[in-house]
């Protein structure tokens, strides 16, 4: 992915791997920039639904991102807790109800 990625694409693509372990070539490390991110928190996921409004061409409705980072973050803990926790499988687990609640409140606007 990362030679395609800036072989085929160049400057239009960024490649982002969050939490990637794995082995890494020694000719992409001079293109790569790492930097250690703060967990996602409350905040965070508010805002994402802030955007999504936004997005939509709508005001946002606290109401229901209350409700929904309420309902998000509840599966996501029991989710994670579920597949055996650690961040990796949080952060799989975060953007799959993410997405599914976005769609939603896309749904209810």
């Amino acid at each position: 992915m990362m030679d395609m990625a800036n072989n085929q694409w160049g400057n239009r693509v960024r490649l982002i791997l969050l939490n990637y372990s794995q082995f890494l070539d020694e000719d992409l490390k001079q293109v790569i920039i790492q930097e250690s991110i703060d967990p996602v928190e409350r905040k965070d996921v508010e805002e994402f639904f802030r955007c999504v409004y936004t997005q939509a061409g709508q005001e946002p409705d606290d109401a229901n991102i209350a409700e929904a980072v309420d309902d998000v973050m509840a599966r996501v803990d029991e989710e994670t807790k579920r597949r055996g926790g650690g961040e990796c499988t949080y952060l799989k687990v975060l953007s799959i109800g993410l997405t599914k609640a976005a769609k939603k409140l896309l749904a209810m606007v």
